[in-house]
């Protein structure tokens, strides 16, 4: 296949896998409340019983009437992952179920479908750069003088080690106590970093990283090497942190940095001069300029109204000045008809007759009509001037009001050009929409307000300190933070020699910038999906995957019965297929031809991935290195022990009434509850196994301190841990049900390797719980052999 088609595969495969998850409820965590705590009358803490990946994804889930919130629903103000407390704020309506409910009655979910989306976007943007390696290390493999008295390589562990610098793309193959870590990872590091080069470890899980880290560390610090040389990116366990603060990015520097930023803000808020405190001030004086502006706006729009007003008075004087000059001018012309009559020949002969009008009264009627409308000219006339002088006024002051918000935008410009405010820009319209900018405003003064920590309460703590002090302090803690700040994760990268990081981490960091490395080494390869691991091959750089490929394969929640089924899923192999198996991509001619052997079960070719194996424990005794090698590693495998693994067989009945429960085995949780309290603590080294979710959350529920303490696990959750004891719940058979995880012949299952994974989980001691007469009945199987090189057997 091309690279563009193996781009294609991997881009379309995630986009299937997060459809098929989206659709069906899938990819989620789900997190329990422990205990609800008010702190204030809108504010709750929450101690939760699990780490939150990202606080985007979360959702609150009332299980009461299955409503659901958002962050924007239940804000988090505050997220202490050492104690999984969070201070949450939620809406009033929310608030009050919360505050006044049962802790059962609430769940937390996290979405983690947004790492598929994280792996796709890689691939959109680095896809195309994708080849396997075809340069070697640029040094040749170490002489003995690198190794260090007291830990010199075995004949098989050298020929490894030297395997790594000779091949451009190796695989060192090696069950647990095999020595991959601090014979032949460790040495290729102190030979790379004793030549001045820069390297990457790359792992599954956490769990996988910081176990490779502490065996490498084991051997660095041996060495005489500093650890600021080491960078362990991402967030890392307590417990790796407080052994290794000096190489976690988060908790070494970046939570200092944090806890810095929390105690100068407090201390700041107590002194009234936090920056949010200040950039709320500022925005409160741009309300008040907009009150300005908006109050002269207003002025000006009032005395507008006056105006037009007056005008239209002023209109109405005039049209009746004009009736009353029309008035008086029809007086005058009847007064002068009149008088016309009465002087003439006509009105002269009838005086003689005596039939004469009375003109002169006519004339007089009509004068004093005149005088009256003339009085009200004049008066209308003077009203009219009266007018027009205030209308000359009000025109004037609106032009002076004018003038002045003009001056009052400018001082708003000014004002508000010294706050981070999108909406600024609204001013430079011809017709600015105050009312937007004040939304916007007030939007963010809300948001200073609520995501302000609640600082309030510790102030009483520093009454005892003056003023001067508070000084004195805030000016410690400042240096202090841009001490710390020199150690940023960016500069870091620059100085350091080794760099480690889960494949969720890489991808994501290095998704646009390349990491300047001069070898990447992938542990639990074996576990490691195809799509994950393909993107370490960007860089042209010589890659070595170590691991036990018999150990678990990736977990995808698409089984290959599902991609078998169903073409649309057949991108998704990807996920599922472990990344030993990578270079097929690369040699098979379409996808077709790739998904038939990944369902046929064709093993690795190992032709452009060469492979040594390391077949020598010093983990595991010779019988049970003898049964591991009848059916796991048949290539090879031997103890380099004279001693034997402790495996103690627990025989247990489980009777027929409680065998229709699936595949929860009740007998075998209360004889594993009963050891547990009887040698063990939750401190102790020790971890329970069972294949099953239902078995798990069985044992789980009744020994809960346990659960707390990451002591009780599915198998494939234990992957890349270990511990002195582990205690194995086999469950089938005495569930009334067939093997099915525990059927070491069942491939579609791959139930070999869920065997194999939970007994290499024990550093010393394996007890196994099972009902071994039943049992014997299953032959061929790596239960089977596993009980017949028990050292002990109790019957409960």
């Amino acid at each position: 296949m091309t690279t563009e088609e193996i781009r294609k595969v991997c881009i379309d495969g995630s986009q299937a896998y997060y459809d098929h998850l989206d659709k069906n409820g899938k990819g989620i965590h789900i997190i329990n409340i422990h205990s609800i705590e008010k702190v204030k009358e809108d504010k709750l803490k929450l101690k939760i019983n699990s780490k939150i990946f990202d606080e985007e994804t979360l959702v609150f889930k009332y299980l009461a009437t299955n409503q659901e919130w958002s962050i924007e629903g239940v804000k988090i103000q505050v997220y202490d992952r050492d104690t999984n407390t969070l201070v949450v704020k939620p809406k009033p309506e929310v608030y009050q179920k919360m505050a006044n409910a049962n802790v059962n009655d609430w769940q937390i979910i996290s979405d983690l479908k947004f790492l598929i989306e994280r792996v796709k976007q890689w691939y959109i943007l680095n896809g195309k750069d994708l080849k396997l390696p075809n340069q070697a290390s640029r040094l040749k493999p170490p002489k003995s003088d690198i190794y260090l008295e007291g830990n010199v390589p075995s004949i098989e562990q050298e020929k490894a080690l030297e395997f790594i610098f000779e091949e451009p793309l190796s695989y060192i193959w090696g069950a647990p106590g095999t020595g991959k870590t601090q014979f032949v990872l460790s040495y290729a590091i102190l030979h790379y970093l004793a030549n001045n080069k820069k390297v990457a470890i790359v792992a599954p899980t956490n769990h996988a990283l910081e176990q490779i880290y502490r065996g490498v560390i084991k051997m660095t610090d041996l060495a005489g090497i500093d650890r600021d040389q080491i960078l362990r990116l991402g967030g890392p366990s307590k417990k790796f942190a407080d052994e290794f603060p000096e190489v976690c990015e988060i908790i070494g520097l970046e939570n200092q940095l944090k806890q810095l930023d929390t105690q100068i803000a407090i201390i700041e808020n107590i002194l009234g001069i936090d920056s949010s405190s200040e950039e709320e001030k500022k925005l409160e004086k741009v309300l008040d300029k907009i009150k300005d502006v908006e109050d002269f706006k207003n002025q000006i729009s009032d005395l507008s109204n006056q105006h037009g007003n007056i005008k239209k008075q002023l209109e109405k004087y005039d049209v009746k000045s004009r009736s009353y000059e029309l008035k008086l001018k029809s007086l005058q012309r009847d007064q002068e008809t009149l008088r016309r009559k009465r002087d003439s020949f006509f009105h002269s002969i009838s005086k003689v007759f005596g039939a004469t009008k009375n003109y002169d009264e006519q004339i007089d009627i009509l004068l004093k009509e005149e005088a009256e409308y003339d009085i009200k000219l004049k008066k209308i006339k003077k009203e009219a001037l009266k007018i027009e002088e205030k209308t000359k006024e009000l025109y004037l002051l609106i032009q002076d009001f004018k003038a002045s918000v003009g001056d009052k935008k400018k001082e708003l410009k000014t004002i508000l050009s010294t706050v981070d405010l999108e909406e600024r820009s609204e001013l430079s319209s011809r017709t600015p929409d105050y009312s937007k900018i004040k939304s916007a405003i007030n939007t963010k003064i809300e948001s200073i307000r609520e995501n302000r920590p609640v600082y309030e309460t510790l102030a009483t703590e520093y009454n005892h300190m003056s003023k001067e002090a508070l000084l004195l302090k805030h000016e410690a803690l400042k240096a202090e933070r841009v001490r710390l700040a020199n150690y940023s994760t960016e500069e870091r990268l620059k100085n350091v020699s080794i760099v480690g990081a889960t494949l969720d981490t890489y991808l994501y960091r290095f998704r646009e910038e390349k990491l300047n490395a001069d070898h990447i080494f992938l542990d639990e390869a074996g576990y490691s999906n195809i799509i994950k691991a393909l993107t370490l091959f960007n860089q042209g750089l010589p890659v070595t995957f170590l691991g036990d490929h018999m150990q678990l394969p990736p977990v995808c929640e698409i089984s290959k019965r599902d991609i078998q089924n169903d073409i649309n899923f057949r991108p998704v192999m990807v996920w599922d297929q472990s990344a030993i198996f990578l270079e097929a991509l690369f040699v098979q001619k379409n996808l077709d031809d790739v998904v038939r052997g990944y369902l046929n079960g064709v093993q690795a070719p190992f032709q452009s991935l060469k492979k040594t194996n390391l077949t020598g424990t010093f983990r595991f005794g010779k019988s049970l290195a003898n049964v591991l090698q009848q059916y796991v590693y048949k290539e090879g495998f031997c103890s380099k022990l004279n001693t034997e693994t402790e495996i103690i067989l627990y025989d247990v009945k489980n009777p027929p009434e409680n065998r229709r429960r699936g595949r929860l085995n009740t007998s075998e949780v209360d004889a594993i509850v009963n050891l547990a309290n009887s040698n063990f603590t939750p401190e102790s080294s020790v971890a329970i196994l069972a294949p099953y979710s239902a078995q798990v959350r069985a044992i789980g529920s009744k020994l809960s301190s346990y659960q707390q303490n990451n002591k009780v696990l599915t198998v494939h959750k234990s992957q890349g841990q270990e511990w002195d004891t582990v205690i194995y719940s086999v469950c089938d058979i005495g569930n009334g049900k067939r093997p099915w995880f525990t059927d070491s012949q069942n491939t579609l299952s791959s139930g070999l390797n869920n065997i194999n994974t939970a007994i290499s989980r024990a550093k010393k001691r394996l007890i196994i719980v099972c009902n071994p007469d039943e049992w014997r009945f299953f032959q061929d199987q790596l239960i089977t052999g596993i009980l017949q090189a028990a050292t002990k057997k109790i019957s409960v």
